[in-house]
């Protein structure tokens, strides 16, 4: 996990390693990393140092320091690239370890960030990114409000949950445990314990801290490392085997007992004093469950998370308990301390009877509502979910064909629960899904528009508010594929592919803001991104490859930060600007496509900086009609019609750019064109480097002009360049 940033030791703005020039004042850059005013007076032997608006990765602002421990820290911290967004920082310190600390602890951060890079779960963390950076590691990771049910134990007079809240929080981590296991390269957790379990203020339940998770392999005898914590971890978490699915369901049955007993297993493993619930409907049949989930010999516990969950179905339903959680005010009385082994007398609790409630087909987990169409759910379509759910609860969709439209007209998440691709919304006749509310999530679902006959629509219509689009897969005949249409819009599309649409897979439009980040947009017959009419998104560590048309069209004053992007492999150009539009677009790789490489024309603007521009087939970079951008610190090259083309009345600055090995001459500034040239090496092209024809203009300052195949210079007759200090 090198740092993938060389930082200015002018001014300290962070730059990408390949940058010969600082993107912010120009300086050239060194082999060195400078530290920002925040962060300048931590030593790299210190970890929970960082002060309050100490900024990370040129990206995230720490608001506070949320906890402090033997090999790091964890901050909240504000993404600036997603409006402030709060998120969990680790921190990991590597100067202050001995050799073998370093060692586990990097391998556990790189390890948690490897797993939870590859999962999308409701019951999991996401992972937005990870990276060194001042002596240290960094993983960033969702913030959750809320406190782990070790915490929400210990503060309980009695140490313990109800039967019902038991069952709930059950659910949820069996829910999380069969998506672990059942991944294509099954994940075993081997720290399920109360100290990793976060109950969230909007009930939701997550397994965190990943650090000693690893991947099952088939035929394994043992693991190399027994890891895992005592009184919860199975037996054979000390070396005996290799652990299975079966140590999970081991550790979740240790859970369960000290939520309903108060007894901590770690004062004394794999002794468990006998548990009662005496005068609890449906208590003995819990119990009978977590004592068999903690028999020492694997074989004789449950086969699954999946068979554990069936079962505190079947019991909530046949003793109708209660589906939601009690607050803390219902919670039971404080019981009889547990007699020490080896006498083994009942370990009696004395909750209060719990009212009879009425029975669903499916009892609600805590805020969720299952959407499944065998049946085994609370509702077999997602229409039926919305009209019955209540602001900010979490719809599971189960896998399925679900020929539907959804109107978001309440703050809800729509989560795919199972495989992506098995996990289908599509409509032929009208939009898939219309955004009317201020937020909601749509995350884990395949998206496909179905358009017939001679109507068109938008397949994902964005009216309004800030909908989260994530780890999606979205295709469309319709004329376009997602399109956030008002200044009231402002989209959040992390972590899809959008594919083989029929029209333009993206329309920014009215003013409209949003983020587009680490999206892959490939095979489009359209532009893979429209930006018109002041709309001003963000695209970010986008992969904008195979077009039929342009990458990205902007227009019509259309605004946009276009950053760290691949854009190549168009029929046309990979970036079109043009009436009145001025975007920034910044470090990105801008190549192989059949037109220019970046196409400005018709009073166009923009600003160009560290960008690679190679290997198009026109121009790397074609200027015309009063058009009049400003290109940075960039690498224009291999165009096979020279580097840059101005002419037609365009206008422009070029400044500290390498350009070279073009299939003709480097810069033309042609028919009226006028060109302001600064630092730059112009070099290795295969034409003159600079021609100036047709009554062009302009200033050429401090350049080095060298080793162009047929010369340097072609300053034709009748046109009005200045040149200065060049060589």
């Amino acid at each position: 996990m090198s740092s993938t940033h060389q930082f200015c030791g002018r001014c300290g703005a962070a730059n990408r390693l390949q940058s010969r020039f600082c993107v912010s004042c120009g300086e050239p850059l060194q082999d060195t990393t400078s530290i920002s005013a925040a962060t300048d007076q931590v030593t790299s032997s210190q970890t929970g140092q960082l002060a309050a608006d100490a900024l990370l990765e040129q990206r995230y602002r720490v608001v506070r320091l949320l906890g402090r421990g033997g090999m790091g820290a964890v901050y909240q911290a504000e993404d600036l690239r997603f409006g402030g967004a709060l998120r969990a920082v680790k921190e990991l310190g590597q100067s202050s370890l001995n050799l073998q600390q370093y060692k586990e602890a990097t391998e556990s951060l790189e390890r948690e960030a490897l797993i939870l890079a590859r999962l999308n779960h409701p019951n999991l963390p996401h992972i937005y990114d990870h990276f060194s950076e001042h002596s240290r590691w960094y993983l960033v990771m969702d913030y959750i409000e809320g406190e782990t049910l070790e915490n929400r134990l210990n503060r309980l007079p009695t140490h313990t949950c109800t039967l019902s809240e038991t069952i709930q929080i059950a659910l949820h981590l069996c829910h999380a445990l069969h998506y672990l296991h059942t991944r294509p390269q099954p994940i075993i957790f081997r720290d399920l314990k109360p100290a990793n379990i976060m109950l969230a203020a909007d009930d939701n339940v997550y397994l965190i801290d990943f650090g000693i998770a690893r991947f099952f392999k088939v035929g394994q005898s043992r693991d190399t490392v027994a890891l895992g914590s005592p009184g919860y971890a199975a037996p054979e978490q000390y070396g005996r085997s290799q652990t299975t699915p079966r140590s999970d369901i081991y550790s979740l049955g240790a859970t369960l007992y000290r939520m309903l007993s108060g007894y901590d297993p770690s004062s004394d493993p794999f002794q468990f004093p006998v548990l009662a619930l005496p005068n609890v409907p449906g208590g003995d049949e819990v119990v009978a469950l977590i004592m068999q989930m903690i028999e020492m010999k694997r074989d004789k516990r449950p086969d699954d998370a999946l068979v554990v969950q069936q079962r505190l179905l079947d019991i909530a339903q046949r003793f109708r308990i209660a589906s939601m959680p009690q607050t803390p005010s219902q919670l039971p009385l404080p019981l009889i301390a547990p007699q020490p082994q080896p006498v083994q007398k009942p370990l009696v609790v004395q909750n209060p009877v719990q009212p009879a409630q009425p029975t669903v087909a499916f009892p609600m987990i805590g805020n969720t509502i299952v959407v499944d169409q065998a049946g085994n759910g609370n509702f077999s379509s997602i229409c039926e979910a919305l009209e019955h759910a209540r602001a900010s609860m979490r719809i599971l969709v189960r896998p399925g064909y679900y020929h539907e439209q959804l109107v978001l007209d309440k703050p809800v998440e729509i989560i795919g629960d199972g495989s992506l691709a098995q996990i289908i919304l599509a409509n032929t006749d009208a939009s898939c899904i219309m955004m009317q509310t201020d937020t909601a999530t749509i995350r884990g679902l395949t998206i496909r528009g179905r358009e017939q006959g001679t109507r068109q629509f938008t397949t994902i219509d964005i009216a309004v508010g800030q909908l989260l689009i994530k780890n999606c897969d979205i295709s469309s005949m319709a004329q376009v594929c997602i399109s956030s249409r008002n200044a009231e819009a402002e989209p959040l599309i992390q972590q899809c592919k959008i594919h083989d649409c029929r029209g333009d897979a993206m329309l920014f439009a009215a003013a409209s803001k949003g983020v587009v980040e680490n999206c892959e947009l490939v095979g489009n017959k359209g532009s893979g991104i429209v930006i018109r009419g002041k709309a001003d998104p963000r695209i970010a560590l986008c992969q904008i490859y195979d077009g039929a048309s342009n990458g990205i069209y902007i227009y019509d004053e259309g605004r946009g930060r276009i950053e760290d992007c691949d854009i190549h492999d168009h029929l046309w150009a990979a970036v079109v600007i043009e009436d009145d539009a001025d975007p920034l677009l910044q470090h990105c790789a801008i190549f192989a496509s059949q037109g220019s490489g970046i196409h400005i024309v018709n009073h166009a603007r923009g600003t160009i900086v560290d960008c690679s521009i190679y290997d198009n087939v026109q121009a790397g970079v074609f200027i015309v009609e009063r058009s009049d951008p400003l290109i940075q610190h960039s690498r224009i090259y291999g165009g096979r019609q020279g580097g840059v083309y101005v002419y037609g009345n365009g206008m422009g600055r070029i400044e500290d750019c390498d350009i070279s090995h073009n299939a003709h001459t480097g810069i033309t500034i042609g028919k009226e064109g006028t060109l302001s040239i600064q630092r730059c090496t112009i070099h290795e092209n295969k034409g003159y480097g600079i021609t100036v024809y047709g009554e062009a203009s302009g200033r050429i300052e401090d350049c080095q002009v060298q080793n162009n195949w047929k010369g340097g210079w072609n300053l034709l007759p009748g046109n009005d360049v200045l040149r200065y200090r060049n060589n």
